[in-house]
């Protein structure tokens, strides 16, 4: 896991030596991601950079830029698990390798399938660009779902790219100006990261599952090298052939996501997702010990995989009713893992604010990001540098409240009343907030039964009146596309974007089993009915996994939790400065005379999703010294 960047600049905009001053600068401002090694490649009109967080193969001959047959020049970010299958393949075709990595793989591949073609044999997650010297072109090419990141941006006569934002900030010729429908977005409608643009004016992302590819002229193009294949089917019985085909799936995800040369670390909440993962990472050493016939140790097996006893990290709030402790002791007690606990508080996340905004690049939507980031943290101080985590299984397996309300809807629209009514009333004791009414279990109910939800539009009650104005996007919602919307745009790039900053942030490398494209793939082609089934979400997945029996049965989990209203509430004086400051960036999109004057009812809890983010923009723009579109 790495850090990329480049300068394309076939026109010769900037010298040689103002586009290695730059390419090293971008380096520095993102060394986070590659505290092992850096380096520069620079010709006539291209200049690549490089940090590297050394992962497999700690020699430094996996040192990058890395060239391969005099011919081609890669930076690369991310991880190809399938490399040793894929090298075994290419060597038998007759080409020969210098190094045990999986970048010099990448290239082999590059010449032998094609540039597009070799990437649909990849099984990974990546972001990358190579230089070909024999036509002057780069091709980019950003991994099937977007676990890591890839941005760019033009300036007059080149092309700069890199693998986060500050870094490209470096350059001064780009203009640090907000994008209006960004913001709009994500104030009114919670999306962030749902299309190409950032919250960043002219500063893109290349979309996942894509390829760019610049000519010897400077010309760019992008185009997709991957769809993903989605079938809605409402109805369905899980069959014990279904079952034993996700575990299969899942469990080879497992084990081509533990080839490393260091050992392999796992976050642990008390869910589901993550119990699976570790339960799963514990029976798979346990296997790998007794075939290797020795104790512990750091070497690994002739897989790849290092033997190890695996230690998790957790996040836990003590004397909350919302701890996950327990949950987290069961897993350790059943797997006999390493546990070891952060606990976030408010006194923290002030402390740790400004930093979090700027290890994000851009505004999020709540604190829950901080659980995150705090585990990181964590992690990074007892040596960890690569984590499996859950995320992608919420998404594939309807793991939200509103999947679980999409699915009674349909069930609904099929003339399935019985079992709508059936789902709906198993399931409203768990999706009712604690001292709800029964008016608000009603209006639950109305979702259930094709309803809108109540909506008093409170978002743009506090936004500056000629911006709350302004279309609002929302062709992700309701529709027969719900599910792969979300998965796509709604809730996964936002996740994805949260997880590669936060643990890059602290050197490490976060994989995530659940989206192996193949197990997402045939997820993505399962009845509605076989993910969620009498109360339960994730049910073929509860079926199909080992972990503990108080986990398998519970319904209550409820994610990334952090008290955030709390947390605010016990620093209110300071967070009300950032709408005091005279000198108040955001004006053009937030009424902050509103927010002060309603300031004890926003603490009450009047617009509780809204107001962090309101502190989270403000900061940013401050942060990051943004200025309004004018």
């Amino acid at each position: 896991m790495c850090g990329i960047c480049g300068i394309i600049d076939h026109k010769k905009v900037l010298s040689t030596s103002e586009r290695e001053n730059l390419v090293t600068l971008m380096n520095k401002t993102q060394a986070h991601r590659g505290p092992d090694d850096n380096g520069i490649y620079s010709d006539s009109c291209v200049s690549l950079g490089h940090v590297r967080l050394s992962i497999i193969d700690l020699s430094s001959a996996g040192h990058q830029p890395m060239s391969y047959m005099d011919r081609y020049e890669i930076v690369f970010n991310g991880e190809i698990y399938n490399y040793i299958e894929l090298r075994s393949e290419l060597e038998a075709a007759g080409y020969t390798f210098k190094t045990h990595t999986d970048t010099e793989v990448i290239m082999a591949s590059i010449d032998h399938f094609g540039k597009k073609e070799c990437l649909s044999h990849f099984n990974g997650f990546w972001a990358f660009a190579v230089y070909d010297r024999a036509d002057n072109s780069v091709f980019m090419s950003r991994d099937r779902y977007g676990v890591k990141p890839l941005y760019y941006t033009t300036q007059p006569g080149y092309l700069i790219f890199s693998s986060e934002i500050k870094s490209m900030l470096e350059d001064k010729n780009i203009k640090r100006v907000a994008n209006d429908q960004a913001i709009l977005d994500y104030l009114v409608n919670s999306f962030v990261d749902c299309e190409d643009y950032t919250f960043f004016n002219d500063i893109y992302r290349l979309p996942a599952g894509s390829f760019m590819h610049v000519d010897k002229d400077g010309n760019m193009s992008i185009d997709k090298f991957y769809t993903l294949e989605y079938k809605e089917t409402v109805s369905g019985k899980t069959t014990p052939s279904m079952v034993k085909k996700f575990r299969h799936l899942f469990q080879d995800s497992i084990k081509l996501r533990m080839r490393a040369d260091v050992p392999v670390g796992s976050c642990l909440s008390g869910g589901l997702d993550s119990s699976a993962i570790v339960c799963e990472t514990a029976r798979q050493i346990e296997e790998l010990k007794k075939a290797n016939s020795e104790k512990i140790s750091s070497e690994g097996d002739a897989t790849g995989t290092a033997i190890y006893t695996p230690s998790t990290y957790s996040s836990c709030y003590k004397n909350s009713p919302n701890d996950e402790s327990k949950y987290i002791k069961m897993v350790i007690d059943k797997t006999g893992v390493n546990g070891h606990y952060t606990y976030p508080t408010g006194e923290s996340l002030r402390d740790d604010l400004d930093n979090l905004i700027y290890t994000q690049d851009e505004p999020f939507l709540s604190t829950s990001m901080y659980a995150s980031y705090s585990v990181m943290k964590l992690a990074a101080s007892k040596g960890a540098k690569v984590l499996l985590d859950g995320q992608g299984a919420d998404e594939i397996l309807c793991g939200y409240r509103k999947a679980r309300v999409y699915y009674i809807k349909r069930l609904f629209k099929s003339h399935k009343f019985l079992s709508a009514i059936w789902e709906s009333l198993l399931y409203l004791p768990y999706a009712r907030k604690k001292g709800s009414s029964l008016a608000a279990d009603l209006s639950m109910l109305r979702q259930f039964f094709g309803g809108k939800a109540d909506n008093n539009d409170i978002r743009r009650e506090y936004l500056n009146s000629s911006f709350a104005k302004m279309h609002v996007k929302n062709s992700y919602k309701d529709n027969e596309r719900y599910l792969v919307n979300d998965f796509e745009k709604i809730s996964l790039p936002a996740l994805l974007r949260y997880v590669d900053r936060n643990s890059m942030a602290f050197s490490i490398e976060e994989r995530l089993p659940f989206l192996d494209f193949r197990l997402v793939e045939y997820c993505m082609k399962l009845p509605l009915g076989v993910k969620i089934e009498r109360g339960f979400s994730k049910y073929i997945m509860r079926r199909a996994l080992d972990m503990p029996e108080g986990i398998r049965t519970r319904r209550d989990k409820i994610g990334f939790y952090t008290p955030e209203l709390d947390w605010i509430r016990k620093y209110s004086d300071e967070y009300r400065k950032v709408f005091e400051n005279e000198n108040f960036k955001a004006s053009r999109y937030i009424d902050r005379d509103k927010i002060l004057r309603d300031w004890d009812k926003l603490l009450e809890g009047k617009d509780s999703i809204g107001l962090f983010r309101y502190i989270c923009l403000e900061k940013w723009m401050e942060i990051f010294n943004v200025g309004a579109a004018v």
